[in-house]
């Protein structure tokens, strides 16, 4: 999908059995409506500067440097949330709990520069 301003078009496959000589895909046009909202929480700044100069419809902040009541109100009306914390699993802030205690779809995203031990 390619963002722009304005509706996004988006190419999804056809169904299968479709008839020799026509269109392998079909279009449909997705307003802002439709797209998701994506709560992106993340550590690191290139992310957060990268969400802004997107001027996507993302709503975001640092989950180290918020409040679990400010996170709260962040992922109100959200679709979904990115969590993105650089470090180890014992370091993780309070926000996480709140995230996953959400009932909104999470996906997660960690890293850190030594392998975490089994």
């Amino acid at each position: 999908m390619q963002a722009r301003d304005g509706p996004a078009t988006v190419t999804l496959p056809a169904k299968s059995g479709t008839p020799r000589g026509t269109s392998t895909t079909r279009t449909r046009i997705q307003t802002e409506e439709d797209l998701p909202r994506i709560a992106l929480l993340t550590t690191t700044e290139t992310d957060l500067l990268s969400a802004r100069a997107s001027e996507a419809d993302y709503v975001y902040g640092n989950p180290a440097k918020l409040s679990v009541e400010a996170v709260r109100a962040l992922i109100d009306g959200a679709d979904l949330i990115v969590f993105r914390f650089l470090g180890g699993k014992e370091q993780l802030p309070e926000t996480f709990t709140t995230c996953v205690g959400s009932g909104l779809p999470l996906v997660v995203l960690g890293g850190q520069h030594t392998p975490m031990p089994p």
